[in-house]
Parts: C-alpha cells; structure tokens; sequence
C-alpha cells in the first residue's frame, strides 16, 4: 500500500509552503511511523515540538501544553 507514502509526499510540499504548522510535522511523521521509518518519524516528531515551542507566546496555555505532551508522547513511542 502506497497511500501513506504519497501522503508524505503530499505533507513534504506543505511543509515547504507553511514551516511554521506544527501538525503537518506531527502528521509527517505518523506516517513515517506507519510505514515503519521510526528514525524519520521521531525527526518529525522533534521538529513538531521545536516548531511548536516558538508558538508558545501565540497559543491558549493549555492547548500548547496538550500538544506539547502529545508530540513528546510520539517521540517516546517511536524510540522503543
């Protein structure tokens, strides 16, 4: 099954268009995960926490930390 491949192709390109949207580096890197790129997948996971750290002046506390525990969540998932 090819879909979560072109589906990073697809996430590349918008990473490229909106760097700044730490859910397409989440996103990235759930399916690298899927296809069982764990390396990649914690890259993506780690750069969703940094890009999403220089949005904690922008964001309500509490969903920032949500998503911050989410996406370190992802990263120790992925470094068993």
């Amino acid at each position: 099954n090819d879909k979560p491949k072109d589906a990073i192709i697809v996430i590349n390109w918008a990473i490229d268009k909106f760097s700044y949207a730490h859910n397409l580096y989440d996103s990235q890197g759930e399916f690298y995960e899927k296809i069982g790129e764990l390396a990649k997948a914690k890259k993506s996971f780690l750069n969703a926490i940094e890009v999403l750290s220089k949005s904690k002046g922008e964001m309500d506390k509490e969903e920032y930390v949500e998503k911050m525990e989410y996406y370190k969540g992802n990263v120790q998932r992925v470094s068993k």
